[in-house]
């Protein structure tokens, strides 16, 4: 019986967590209040998830 997980956050931390989880065999249901999942990646480089910034990309 697989056990059940519930994650409350959509963003990328909720994201990688369900994804985590559910490579463990995991039961995961993820719930945000907005109406779809991973908004912040839609909006890297314009706020604050800005991953590549200004690093080289040797060092990146």
């Amino acid at each position: 019986m697989k056990s059940k997980v519930i994650i409350i956050g959509g963003g990328p931390t909720g994201l990688m967590a369900a994804y985590l989880l559910s490579l463990k065999k995991f039961d995961v249901t993820l719930y945000d209040r907005k109406p779809t999942f991973g908004r912040k990646f839609l909006l890297a480089g314009r706020g604050g998830l800005n991953i590549t910034h200004s690093e080289c990309r040797e060092k990146f």
